[in-house]
């Protein structure tokens, strides 16, 4: 959590410039666990899976769509 604020102050005030927050995308609560829907989350101590955020597609684009202008 104290990471994910300092990036949000170091951003903030930019307007080109938008975080997401996925982490509902793969953690219970509190707990992130290495295992869901008999998927592996996690390949080391600071990535997701491959396989794992292929499932996320549909979730990220939702998040994403609304901060890309039309063209």
């Amino acid at each position: 959590e104290g990471v994910f604020q300092a990036e949000k102050e170091a951003t903030s005030g930019l307007s080109h410039v938008h975080i997401l927050d996925l982490t509902d995308l793969f953690c219970d609560g509190a707990v992130c666990p290495p295992i869901k829907d008999g998927m592996i989350v996690y390949s080391d101590d600071n990535h997701i899976s491959e396989a794992f955020s292929l499932t996320l597609t549909h979730q990220l684009s939702e998040r994403l769509e609304p901060l890309v202008p039309d063209h």
